[in-house]
C-alpha cells in the first residue's frame, strides 16, 4: 500500500527524444517521496516526426516493465503541436488527467516534454487546471539564456502555440529552464556506466545501454569538463518533490512569447518560481536511493 504522505503525480514525457525521460521515470518510481498514477507519452514532432507519440510510448511502457510497475496507466498524450493557441487537443492522457481531476485527486504533473497537453488541459478544463500543479521543464529565465541556448531547448520549440497557453495560465505553474541550473546535473560516462551496471537490474543495465549507445558520438563537453558527460535534465523535475531543498527557484516574471517563439523582456507578465540553481550532488545521491529501492 502506498503510504499517505507520498506526492501523487503524473508524468507527461517525450521518452526516447533523448534519453533522460527514461532515468526520470525510473527515479520517480524508484523515489519514497513519489506516487506515480500516470506516464503520459506525448509527441516530439521536431525529433522523430508523426509517429513520435508511439514510439514515446513504447519506450515508457518498456521503463515501467522493467520497473515491475505494469499496473501503471501507460498512455498516449497529444500526437501533434497545436495549430493555434485556441486549438484543443484530446487524448486518451488528457481524460485521465481529467477524470483523476473530478474524482477530486490531489495530484499534480511533471512535464518534461512539450507542454500540448497541459495547453489541452487549461483550453478544456480551465476550471480543474487550476487545482493541479505543474512542474514544467521548459523554456529560459531570463533575456541572456534565451539568445543563447534558444535552439538547443526542445520542449518550448515543438509546441510554441502550447508554450504560450501555459504562460498565460501560469496560475499553479512552477518552470524548470534547462539554464542555468537543471544543467548542472550532468554524469561522467566513465565512471556513470560501471556504477549503474555493478547492481545488476534490469533497468539499470538498460539505462547503462542506452546512455552508451546515446554517447557514441553525441556526448558534449558540459561544466567545462574536459570529459564526456551527459545532462540528466528530466530528473530534476523528479527532484523537485523528492529532494526539494536541492532546487532552488526564484519568482521571476514571464515575458510575452509570439507565434514564433520570441520572448519578449520588456513585456512581461505575472511572476512564477523558476528554478536558478540545483545542488547537484544531493539530487544524485536521491537519485541513487531510488535506484536502490527499485527492483532486482
Amino acid at each position: 500500500m502506498q503510504s499517505a504522505s507520498k506526492t501523487k503525480v503524473v508524468l507527461i514525457c517525450d521518452t526516447m527524444n533523448e534519453i533522460d525521460d527514461q532515468f526520470a521515470i525510473a527515479y520517480a518510481l524508484g523515489s519514497s517521496a513519489l506516487e506515480v498514477l500516470a506516464v503520459i507519452s506525448s509527441h516530439n514532432t521536431l525529433v522523430h516526426g508523426a509517429n513520435s507519440v508511439n514510439l514515446y510510448q513504447e519506450e515508457a511502457q518498456r521503463v515501467l516493465t522493467l520497473c515491475g510497475r505494469e499496473d501503471i496507466p501507460c498512455l498516449k498524450g497529444a500526437h501533434r503541436p497545436m495549430e493555434s493557441t485556441e486549438e484543443y487537443l484530446p487524448s486518451e492522457g488528457l481524460n485521465f488527467i481529467v477524470d483523476l481531476a473530478q474524482r477530486g485527486e490531489t495530484f499534480s504533473i511533471l512535464c518534461t516534454g512539450p507542454a500540448t497537453d497541459l495547453a489541452a488541459l487549461f483550453i478544456g478544463h480551465p476550471a480543474l487546471s487550476k487545482r493541479i500543479p505543474i512542474i514544467w521543464a521548459g523554456s529560459f529565465p531570463d533575456e541572456t539564456t534565451w539568445k543563447k541556448y534558444k535552439y538547443g531547448e526542445l520542449n518550448a520549440r515543438a509546441d510554441i502555440a502550447a508554450w504560450r497557453v501555459v504562460y498565460k495560465n501560469s496560475e499553479n505553474l512552477v518552470v524548470l529552464p534547462g539554464w542555468p541550473g537543471v544543467v548542472k546535473v550532468a554524469v561522467e560516462n566513465s565512471k556513470f556506466l560501471p556504477e549503474l551496471r555493478t547492481k545488476n537490474k534490469p533497468i539499470l543495465n538498460f539505462l547503462a545501454d542506452i546512455l552508451e549507445k546515446w554517447g557514441h558520438g553525441r556526448l558534449k563537453m558540459d561544466m567545462d569538463s574536459d570529459r564526456p558527460t551527459k545532462v540528466l535534465w528530466d530528473i530534476v523535475n523528479v527532484a523537485y518533490y523528492s529532494v526539494p531543498e536541492a532546487v532552488i527557484t526564484r519568482k521571476m516574471a514571464l515575458p510575452e512569447v509570439d507565434p514564433a517563439g520570441s520572448m519578449y523582456w520588456d513585456q512581461k507578465t505575472v511572476e512564477v518560481p523558476i528554478c536558478m540553481d540545483v545542488d547537484e550532488e544531493e539530487i544524485m545521491k536521491d537519485f541513487w536511493q531510488a535506484m536502490d529501492n527499485l527492483p532486482a
